[in-house]
């Protein structure tokens, strides 16, 4: 069930007793409220947020709107609520089943997973070609990079792949509830920047070679 036991559980009239702060000093012992007021939700809630604790509250009365406004998330119930109330929540579960919750927050991931995936592979392409073009023009006074090849990469290396990025169905990896959780972490820095590297580096080797063996001089490669 949602208790283990009894003590983890208050009714309205034992949280009438408390004061703010005595709320706030034992609030994460409590897992249910019972027959609670709309005021006893706003207490709710400026206490979990005084615990530093991220808010996710429901509601569908009038009453409940500076509730939702108070708390981090607000969920209004669609089929019941008021209008006041839909304009104050963040979301509006209109079926009114709590797995929606769940169901939109997994879909969530799976869409903030592909949005980091597809921004990761831009910037790995795009500083591919910056390196190619400007430390190929600087060590070979050529660079590698010719039209055809910038739309050979555009088509293959940058579009197609995307495609495939956001038509990811796979369950993400991606916690939504961790603090501090973005998309621009040191693992898409040092991703989105090593990678190009080596690419770029790779490539300007190959085609140092090739300049050098003479393979490259139907090619029309663009000079200076």
């Amino acid at each position: 069930g949602i208790i283990t036991d009894e003590s983890q559980a208050i009714s309205r009239e034992e949280l009438a007793e408390l004061s703010d702060e005595e709320l706030a000093s034992c609030i994460n012992n409590y897992t249910v409220f019972a027959r609670i007021l709309p005021e006893d939700k706003q207490r709710i809630v400026a206490a979990l947020k005084a615990n530093n604790e991220k808010v996710l509250i429901t509601g569908d009365s009038v009453k409940d709107t500076q509730a939702l406004v108070d708390a981090d998330f607000g969920c209004a119930l669609g089929s019941t609520a008021s209008d006041m109330v839909k304009d104050s929540a963040d979301l509006v579960i209109e079926d009114n089943h709590y797995s929606s919750i769940i169901y939109a927050i997994k879909e969530s991931a799976k869409i903030y997973s592909n949005a980091k995936k597809a921004l990761m592979h831009i910037f790995t392409v795009g500083i591919t070609f910056i390196i190619q073009a400007v430390f190929g023009l600087l060590v070979f006074g050529k660079t590698p990079l010719v039209s055809i090849t910038l739309i050979t990469y555009s088509l293959f290396a940058l579009l197609l792949p995307l495609f495939a990025i956001f038509a990811d169905n796979s369950k993400s990896d991606v916690d939504l509830t961790a603090r501090g959780n973005k998309i621009f972490d040191k693992f898409f820095m040092m991703r989105s920047f090593i990678t190009p590297l080596v690419i770029a580096t790779l490539s300007l080797i190959t085609f140092g070679l090739n300049l050098k063996a003479g393979l490259l001089s139907a090619c029309g490669v663009a000079t200076m």
